[in-house]
Parts: C-alpha cells; sequence; structure tokens
C-alpha cells in the first residue's frame, strides 16, 4: 500500500511517524513493515488523526528491524 511518510520537525516525539494513507487504509489492528532512507521500520498503529474521503492522516509507533 502506497503512504507518505510525514517529516517530522525538530523536537518531535522520536519514535513515532505520521503517514498519509489513502482513505479508509488505516487500521488499528493492522501494523505495516516500511523502509525509509535505508532502514526497515515495523509500524505499530498509534491513531487516526484525521480522516475523510480523501486521505487518512495516521500516528504509528516506529520499531527499527535489524
Amino acid at each position: 500500500m502506497p503512504a507518505l511518510w510525514l517529516y517530522e520537525k525538530s523536537g518531535s516525539q522520536q519514535g513515532f511517524a505520521r503517514l498519509l494513507l489513502q482513505a479508509g487504509h488505516f487500521s488499528m489492528n493492522h501494523s505495516l513493515v516500511s523502509c525509509f532512507e535505508g532502514k526497515n521500520y515495523l509500524l505499530i498503529p498509534v491513531e487516526l488523526e484525521e480522516g475523510n474521503s480523501d486521505y487518512d492522516l495516521a500516528r504509528f509507533h516506529t520499531i527499527e528491524q535489524v
């Protein structure tokens, strides 16, 4: 599933990421796996910050996979 990983401002809480997903694709029951800047991450859903008919803006806890 394509998603846009949004860049966090400096000083933001580390270990979390915000992703912009296609509308209706966020689920609190499904973790995601992603590769970002050459590292693999497990993304555990935390909350849906905003959702509408165009997109879902969601917050995930990130765990770097080794």
